[in-house]
């Protein structure tokens, strides 16, 4: 069954994809033959004609089922995008950006765009096997779609056009759906914070394409009475030759009988042909028409130029700031350049005076495709950047900032103040021997103590003002459970060993071979190893490898995964000064976990180290010591380390549970809580893939 399920789902896809791509031969074909229409705005409803269903889609059921559908509901329209060889985007003051786009055919999109390029049909084998993707797939799988989106919406596109990228994503498969974020979605595009792995690979292609641009030549123009002029026989020779070469490739594309090198190539001969000359005059014409009648201040345009058959300046830089506006409105912050084009077409086919009678074509005073000059695109730049520092300046969303958040927890124990309070630190400090009246008074100066781990001045007192860390076990994991409760204490110890590290050393087999992960492997199955770690505290530095440290800005170089072990976990032989080893440490606020031992196998004491102090753990066993090294963070109020903050924040939000929602996440975590979370699930149903969504473990 589960092999006949798979080949029935791979047939299904394939067969979507094939008809995919016949509809897209049909919309171009349709366009070929200029009879696109073009949608009028909503206070023309005489004017309003639906897309019509290409006919010869008899051999395609499915497709016309969906045409049909989407044409009884009037989705044609996309977030202000077309399908190709459909009507232009019509302008809409009143159309708002929705928080979350309808998902009616986004995961037939994505389906659509994976089988259609090279290396799709990948993204589908490894998804049906193992329901989900390594580090290798989901970069590919990225890279085909953000080609497929900057192709079909420009440079930068849309912020819409990303959720419902995203969307379709993990509508098309389930596995990949993060529970803990709001939509599900957020790993690939996150419009609250703009991040996501979409936009991270839109602004590396910008970043490459900048640079190709930087060093294109640039046009080369008659340089008035010192240009050479050829003889007429040297052009008319020129003009054969041009006219011979359009020949050869009109040839060359009728000939091609496949329907993928079809649409691609018509897709190409598309493209030159709206940078060189629109084909649609008349459409371009109708369309600018509607964007002035429909905008404040338009109708003056068409008043000034009735009577003086001109505009001046002010009502020309007026005209311009209406279209431009509408154009970014519907194409993004960097429309494409046959777009601009198309524009410009449209406004000197409007206004005929307008037109340049020594210019090519005549409008390149508005939009010159070689040069990348007019007025459109002067005023482009200035809108882009006007909006790029009022995005700078944009309030980021809150979130909760770890362990540096002001909590309130409901006291059991009358805490005291004032004099009393003062009193008991007294006695604290001078107190070594008997601890059950040292536990009493660290639980009755909690709040004291939690005034003093977040006052900046004094934070880094707090272990001379309650010296009783440092001797006394157990009063970390005692004030962490004052902050959160017992259940949420003891969830590390309860979900690690069982849940956590058998998926965590799954996933790292499918890692790049390297001799670090190998050897934290090895130890983690507790196969032979005389100088790896302990198996338990192999399997968490494992986790560190599937998050390890990242860049964070330009000036800040990336650390090596190695390097970010030294700040989580370090082991001291047995018999040596601890004086000394904290001598070379250093000062460094944040916690590490300080290993004592013959080997780094055979553990024997655990220590946290803050401040070059060491404070001794209760904990018997690797796992424990790490859980109360992880709580140390929250009882003294200190940040994660920069080198750990994914690794951390992973182990706060998934693990313990703590501010769900809430913490800022960046797109790795999420998917590694995705790919662990349903791990080992599907293994046994290989063919449910786009079946649902899944049922995740309750853990």
């Amino acid at each position: 069954m589960e092999a006949l399920t798979a080949t029935v789902v791979q047939e299904i896809c394939q067969f979507m994809g094939e008809s995919y791509a016949a509809l897209r031969v049909e919309m171009l074909q349709e366009q070929n033959k200029k009879e696109t229409r073009m949608e009028k705005p909503a206070n023309c409803p005489n004017n309003f004609s639906k897309p019509v269903c290409p006919p010869s889609l008899g051999n395609f059921p499915i497709v016309g089922q969906i045409l049909n559908k989407q044409e009884a509901n009037y989705h044609w329209l996309e977030d202000g995008a077309v399908f190709e060889g459909l009507a232009s985007p019509v302008p809409d003051t009143e159309r708002q950006e929705p928080s979350q786009p309808p998902g009616q055919i986004t995961d037939t999109m994505i389906s659509a765009i994976l089988h259609s390029k090279p290396g799709g049909e990948k993204v589908f084998q490894e998804y049906g096997k193992t329901k989900g993707l390594t580090d290798s797939t989901r970069r590919l799988m990225v890279n085909i779609i953000v080609a497929d989106m900057m192709e079909n919406h420009g440079r930068i596109p849309p912020s819409s056009v990303r959720t419902n990228y995203a969307l379709g994503i993990v509508t098309l498969f389930p596995y990949l759906n993060d529970p803990d974020s709001e939509h599900g979605y957020e790993q690939y595009y996150d419009a609250a914070t703009g991040s996501g792995y979409l936009t991270w690979r839109i602004k590396t292609v910008g970043r490459n394409k900048s640079c190709k641009t930087k060093r294109r030549t640039k046009s080369t123009y008659q340089n008035g009475p010192k240009a050479q002029h050829s003889s007429p026989s040297a052009v008319e020779e020129l003009l054969d030759e041009q006219v011979s070469m359009s020949e050869v490739l009109i040839c060359s594309v009728g000939s091609d009988s496949s329907g993928s090198a079809l649409t691609l190539e018509k897709s190409k001969a598309r493209k030159r042909r709206l940078t060189d000359e629109p084909t649609d005059r008349n459409a371009a014409r109708d369309m600018i028409s509607a964007i002035l009648h429909s905008k404040p201040g338009g109708e003056k345009v068409f008043q000034e130029y009735g009577k003086t058959k001109g505009l001046t300046d002010s009502t020309r830089r007026l005209m311009v700031n209406i279209i431009v506006a509408d154009m970014m409105e519907n194409h993004g912050r960097i429309p494409p350049s046959s777009v601009r084009t198309n524009y410009a077409l449209g406004i000197v086919t409007l206004f005929p005076y307008l037109n340049d009678p020594d210019s090519e074509h005549g409008y390149e005073k508005y939009y010159d495709a070689a040069s990348g000059s007019g007025y459109l695109a002067w005023r482009i730049k200035t809108v882009g950047r006007n909006t790029s520092c009022k995005t700078k300046k944009r309030t980021k969303p809150t979130y909760q900032n770890g362990p540096k958040a002001q909590r309130s927890c409901p006291s059991a124990v009358e805490q005291l103040s004032g004099d009393e309070c003062r009193e008991a630190i007294s006695v604290l400090q001078h107190t070594t021997t008997n601890e059950s009246l040292v536990r009493e008074k660290m639980m009755a100066t909690f709040q004291y103590r939690q005034q003093v781990v977040h006052d900046p001045g004094k934070s880094s007192t707090v272990l001379d003002v309650f010296p009783r860390f440092l001797d006394t076990t157990g009063l970390i994991n005692q004030d962490f459970t004052r902050l959160f409760g017992e259940v949420v204490s003891g969830t590390f110890m309860a979900k690690w060993p069982t849940f956590f590290k058998p998926r965590v050393i799954a996933d790292c087999k499918t890692l790049p071979f390297s001799e670090p992960v190998e050897d934290l492997l090895s130890s983690a199955q507790q196969e032979s190893n005389d100088y790896g770690w302990e198996s338990d505290l192999a399997a968490i530095l494992l986790l560190l490898h599937l998050l390890p440290p990242t860049s964070k800005g330009p000036k800040t170089a990336k650390i090596r995964t190695s390097q970010a072990a030294d700040h989580l976990v370090r082991f001291m032989k047995v018999g040596t000064s601890m004086v000394t080893f904290l001598e070379t440490v250093g000062y460094e606020q944040q916690p590490f976990l300080l290993c004592v031992g013959e080997r780094k196998n055979s553990l024997q004491k655990f220590y946290i180290v803050v401040d070059q102090k060491a404070i001794p753990c209760k904990a018997q066993t690797s796992v424990a010591a790490f859980d109360e090294l992880f709580k140390a963070h929250y009882v003294f109020s200190v940040s994660y380390h920069e080198a750990l903050c994914n690794f951390y924040t992973f182990i706060q939000t998934t693990v313990y549970g703590i501010d769900v929602g809430k913490a800022k996440e960046s797109s790795r975590v999420k998917e590694i809580r995705v790919r662990l979370l349903n791990k080992d699930q599907g293994s046994g149903a290989a063919g449910a893939q786009g079946s649902g969504a899944p049922a995740l473990f309750a853990i």
